[in-house]
């Protein structure tokens, strides 16, 4: 049960991470540090989908849900079993993955104005 309990924590956190990948950027509107998090994130996520790296965390579930006689996560890993075909039917994967892309994008320009009007507060 233990190594079950383990798996479910890695999953937790699995999802705290895409939070971060997706709403960094927000998060960094009201605090400016949160982009040493948010950019190191948008950076791992966009090399282990152009190189196709193993996700570490999805290496740790599959081996904790083996010890805790669970079945090992869908093929594509954490992305294919929790969130593609059950959030959202798999043929718009990609308009999903634009759609993060443009969020991330707008929520780092929020960031660039609010730092600005930071600076310019702060300046007067």
């Amino acid at each position: 049960m233990g190594f079950r309990v383990l798996a479910c924590v890695v999953m937790v956190t699995h999802f705290a991470f895409m939070g971060l990948l997706v709403f960094g950027g927000c998060l960094a509107w009201r605090w400016p540090r949160a982009l040493a998090l948010h950019v190191p994130a948008v950076l791992w996520a966009v090399t282990t989908l152009m190189v196709s790296i193993p996700c570490p965390l999805t290496r740790l579930e599959n081996a904790l849900r083996a010890r805790g006689s669970w079945p090992h996560l869908a093929p594509g890993g954490f992305l294919d079993h929790y969130i593609e075909g059950v959030w959202f039917p798999e043929e718009y994967t990609p308009l999903v993955q634009a759609a993060v892309a443009v969020a991330i994008a707008a929520s780092w320009v929020g960031v660039a104005i609010t730092t600005g009007q930071r600076r310019r507060i702060t300046a007067r």
